[in-house]
């Protein structure tokens, strides 16, 4: 089902949800179901979700992170709002998926593919794994 749309404001960053931009289209190969959409954060993008960057066949962002690194708790209010918007457009038990990348390595083959519940992306130990795919389940 398609997801209704959310604009950007750069006068009032916040979460929103785009059609997928020209520079996005190679991440369609990561999807098996027929409506995609870009879900952004307050940084417009996906930079304000919590992100692990693959390195060295980890990803060591999950593991460590400086003691007065805050993060985390910064890029909860996105996670709060991205679990809200799909709560309330995606019945229970409804399968959407994610996936995590970097502009220009967006069609590259996936690291990670997990299948997690929605409530998932509300833990502060989660971390949208770069080149990661995600197969959630409305809870």
């Amino acid at each position: 089902m398609p997801l209704p749309l959310v604009s950007w404001d750069e006068n009032a960053p916040a979460f929103n949800v785009a059609p997928v931009r020209e520079w996005g289209r190679e991440a369609l190969v990561h999807f098996t179901l027929p409506h995609v959409v870009e879900l952004g954060s307050d940084k417009c993008c996906g930079c304000g979700f919590r992100n692990a960057s693959y390195q060295g066949g980890s990803w060591p962002w999950e593991e460590w992170r400086p003691d007065d690194d805050t993060e985390d708790v910064d890029a909860q209010p996105n996670h709060e709002r991205m679990v809200a918007y799909l709560r309330a457009h995606l019945p229970p038990g409804t399968v959407c998926e994610i996936h995590g990348g970097w502009n220009g390595e967006l069609g590259l083959e996936c690291r990670s593919d997990q299948e997690i519940p929605l409530s998932r992306l509300l833990e502060l130990d989660f971390f949208f794994r770069h080149r990661g795919r995600y197969t959630v389940t409305v809870d």
